[in-house]
């Protein structure tokens, strides 16, 4: 590929642009200033930038066509810029920039601010339109801006479009002031999915709170040694945050997948009792090995006056495991195995570890979630769990679950979004609060599928807040 070291690489069939300019577009989140219409202010950048990375200059000796409702948008490096202002969940708009032949356009970049008042057949029939004028294998980027609403309809629309389009990734623009939600980058591919369509606006249960960060970005120090042998261990400084966000001094904490023990660490150096579950005796031995050496057996008298408890057992098991301590549980934090990805062994990080000969797999345990192959079984087993951890919360018991989105096998699971239908739909036993992202700037950059479609580095993920509903 052009720009590459040896001047070789992989033939670049999407674009024009050079190694490391595709690489720096890799990132799945950025930061920009926002304007009052709750879009960076700077949007037309943004376009061309997307626009030059979706499609090539020409196409069979002609200038590629684009689609767009952007005033912004002005000429790309001499592409067909075809400018419909509007916006396209509008049966007026769809009519106004459909093409006279089917396959017309080679990428479309459009925005949309309708999603919250959107019905099901005005989204389905934007998805019908999409796939009707793009050609095949193309792309279409739909940028939308979250909601006021606690539910982001953004997420169910991105999965409606599964009967018409490939849902490929998604990249989100942050308000650097931290005070507008986030504009999401949902990319789309004119191509067959082996995932069942969804209907838009799914019926979830909401309760509005104050305070919740939108992202964090923290800077954790290195690893210790023994630490590396988990293969997720989350940041300390991440939690510290959603403890004191969720918490009083004093109360107690539960992480009902304890892994290395950072959840109970961070409660105890925040002033909070806590409480974990460990299906690993690994993990278990590390875990109380670190909360030793963050609270080490003091002289008689000198004591410290919160507790931390560790049990060896299952997750599924909450219930039965914390029966002394139901009703005294304000708050549960945990981050769950992102289903079977750790089998998957060109996942992000394996072939490092594997060189190092550290741990690939949380376990070969047949109760360890993270071996659970199909995704269905593996949601419904979530939901097993936190399920029995709502038998133990505190009536205004809150829950945050730190997860995020997989891909696997060319498919997008929408796990993070899936996971808060599975426990605050109609059925579930939670309300939906919102969400934080905890966003990675400190991971180097991998070049995923580079030369061929858009594979982000996924250094975002979902902190998903929930309310114990009574």
């Amino acid at each position: 590929m052009a720009g590459s070291k040896s001047g070789k690489g992989p033939k670049n069939i999407l674009n024009d642009l050079d190694f490391k300019t595709w690489l720096r577009f890799q990132k799945s989140f950025d930061r920009y200033d926002f304007g009052n219409d709750g879009f960076p202010t700077e949007l037309g950048d943004i376009a061309r930038n997307f626009v030059r990375f979706f499609s090539k200059h020409t196409i069979d000796y002609h200038p590629s066509s684009i689609l767009t409702n952007l005033s912004l948008m002005q000429d790309a490096d001499g592409r067909n810029i075809v400018k419909i202002e509007g916006d396209p969940l509008y049966p007026e708009w769809q009519r106004d920039a459909e093409s006279d032949d089917d396959g017309f356009y080679d990428y479309a970049l459009l925005k949309t601010e309708g999603i919250a008042d959107a019905s099901h057949s005005d989204v389905d029939n934007f998805f019908q339109f999409l796939s009707r004028n793009l050609k095949d294998h193309s792309y279409g980027t739909v940028l939308a801006r979250d909601g006021k609403e606690e539910y982001p309809y953004v997420w169910s629309f991105a999965t409606a479009c599964r009967r018409y389009l490939l849902l490929c990734d998604e990249k989100v623009f942050l308000d650097s002031q931290s005070i507008c939600a986030p504009v999401y980058a949902l990319q789309f591919r004119k191509q067959e999915e082996k995932l069942p369509q969804t209907r838009f606006k799914t019926n979830i249960k909401t309760t509005h709170i104050d305070r919740i960060p939108t992202y964090i970005i923290p800077r954790p120090a290195p690893r210790k040694k023994h630490e590396f042998k988990h293969p997720a261990k989350f940041p300390e400084e991440l939690i510290d945050q959603l403890i004191v966000t969720f918490t009083k001094e004093s109360d107690w904490v539960l992480d009902v997948m304890a892994g290395t023990g950072s959840a109970l660490i961070s409660a105890h150096r925040n002033r909070r009792n806590s409480v974990g579950i460990e299906l690993n005796h690994e993990f278990y031995d590390i875990a109380k090995k670190r909360m030793y050496e963050a609270n080490p057996v003091r002289l008689p008298g000198f004591e410290s006056p919160f507790t931390s408890e560790l049990i060896l057992g299952d997750a599924r098991n909450a219930a039965a495991l914390l029966a002394e301590k139901k009703g005294d549980i304000k708050y549960c934090i945990t981050s769950p195995p992102y289903w079977d990805m750790l089998h998957n062994p060109g996942s992000e990080g394996q072939r490092s570890r594997k060189q190092k000969g550290l741990q690939l797999v949380y376990s070969e345990s047949e109760h360890d979630l993270g071996n659970i192959t199909d995704y269905y079984v593996f949601l419904s087993a979530l939901k097993e769990v936190f399920n029995s951890v709502a038998k133990v919360l505190a009536d205004d018991g809150k829950l945050t679950i730190i997860t995020k989105n997989v891909k696997r096998n060319g498919s997008f699971y929408t796990l993070a979004w899936d996971l808060v239908e599975q426990l605050a739909g109609s059925e579930g036993s939670y309300n939906f609060l919102g969400y934080t992202l905890w966003c990675q700037d400190d991971a180097g950059l991998k070049p995923f599928a580079i030369g061929h479609h858009w594979v982000s580095n996924t250094l975002h993920q979902y902190c998903l807040h929930f309310s114990k509903s009574v």
